[in-house]
């Protein structure tokens, strides 16, 4: 068995690829291929580093679980995403970045914010928002950029919300957070981004009481009792933050273009009124775009074998999700949209011990969002064509910069 020591540089693929043109939903083709060669390779990143590259999803599931793969990117071999997340990760302590026992510690000082039972509950308040900003969809005149006046603003509105922010400085965060998220942005431009939020949260919540019934509020009792540390405190917001409108914003975005090019599918998600059937179809949308497409990332602690290829203790490991999700072994006919299929099991949320906290609220916003604007808006669809839709390439995460969309206004339903 071959180590990373042995590669030949000109035989290494970079990574992240480019997706084929006129395919924006599909992985790019290379992956594909080397998916089809075989679960593991080596590749190079943005840096010129080499590290691994999983692409299939049972060895994903291993990786993404293994106690032998760190996510504490301090180690030497951590393959960093891009200069802009190296400059952030290099500084937060959140759980996004924390190896066991301290992640699970962290994880259930705040985790009741995130359950399935306290997502149901905050239901109708999602569904308030989703249809405040649909009434103001419904006083402009199409067409609309529905990317930034819809697929933006809902879950940036609910994750302010959750932690007791005004709702005016939503603009401020996302302005951040496409620089933070950007593989173009230079190290000196996402450190300013970052002391920027930096200096924001540090004085939200220098003014905040340390009461429980904002995450804010709970996070400053966990602060002052001395669980938490004032430096974990923010950065824990600044992970919710960016993380909570940035990933949910991109997947309802595209997913709305997805299914105004798919009207079949458009009507299953509109016209039926089984929970089980939407959360199928949500999840099916989920694994097919897998808007997280640059990979969770990984450091071997010691010598391990994944997919029967040697991976030596401090070599870093890229798991390629959104090829892990079209794995044909995992999921029949992956490159179709299927909602009836059961897709929960996907890896959009990525796996092991640093799932997405915040899954069952992405699910809860994309199901009320996707169905209340198709209900609404009837008439929907794309105001130019698919070619002129500009898509966010070099991102951290997937999706578009605009969706213009039209309608014929008599036929809004009002509620």
């Amino acid at each position: 068995m071959a180590t990373m020591e042995h590669a030949h540089a000109e035989e290494v693929i970079g990574f992240p690829m480019a997706r084929a043109e006129g395919c924006p939903f599909d992985p790019p083709p290379d992956l594909a291929q080397l998916s089809k060669e075989g679960a593991i390779t080596r590749v190079r990143n943005w840096d010129g580093s080499l590290c691994w590259l999983v692409t299939r999803y049972d060895e994903a599931r291993e990786v993404l679980s293994s106690p032998d793969m760190s996510a504490e990117t301090h180690h030497a071999g951590y393959p960093h995403m891009s200069a802009a997340v190296k400059v952030r990760r290099s500084t937060e302590q959140n759980i996004m970045t924390m190896d066991n026992p301290q992640h699970d510690i962290q994880r259930r000082l705040i985790s009741r914010f995130f359950t399935l039972k306290q997502v149901n509950l905050l239901r109708p308040r999602i569904q308030a928002i989703v249809d405040e900003v649909i009434d103001d969809l419904l006083t402009q005149a199409p067409p609309v950029d529905i990317a930034t006046a819809f697929a933006l603003r809902i879950p940036s509105t609910v994750i302010c919300d959750i932690l007791g922010m005004p709702h005016e400085d939503q603009d401020f965060f996302s302005e951040r957070t496409i620089t933070l998220m950007n593989h173009q942005s230079s190290a000196e431009e996402a450190g300013a981004a970052h002391d920027d939020l930096r200096r924001f949260i540090e004085e939200f919540i220098s003014t905040r009481d340390d009461h429980g019934d904002t995450l804010t509020g709970h996070l400053v009792a966990l602060m002052r009792s001395g669980q938490l540390t004032s430096k974990q405190v923010v950065d824990t917001m600044i992970q919710l933050v960016t993380a909570g409108h940035e990933t949910t914003s991109n997947m309802l975005a595209l997913g709305t273009l997805v299914l105004l090019q798919d009207p079949a599918r458009l009507a299953e998600i509109r016209d039926t009124d089984d929970p089980e059937v939407l959360g199928n179809a949500v999840d099916d949308l989920l694994r097919y775009l897998t808007v997280s497409h640059v990979g969770r990332r990984r450091v071997a602690l010691k010598d391990i074998e994944i997919g029967g290829q040697l991976i030596a203790a401090g070599e870093g490991i890229i798991v390629a999700l959104d090829i892990a999700n079209r794995d044909p072994h995992a999921f029949e006919h992956p490159d179709e949209l299927d909602f009836a299929r059961s897709a929960h099991h996907h890896l959009a949320f990525s796996y092991g011990i640093h799932q997405c906290l915040g899954q069952s609220l992405a699910r809860a916003e994309l199901q009320i969002a996707y169905q209340s604007l198709f209900r609404r808006i009837p008439s929907i669809e794309l105001a130019v064509p698919l070619s002129d839709i500009r898509f966010r390439d070099r991102m951290i995460i997937y999706g578009v910069w605009n969706l213009p969309a039209t309608w014929e206004t008599r036929e809004a339903v009002v509620v």
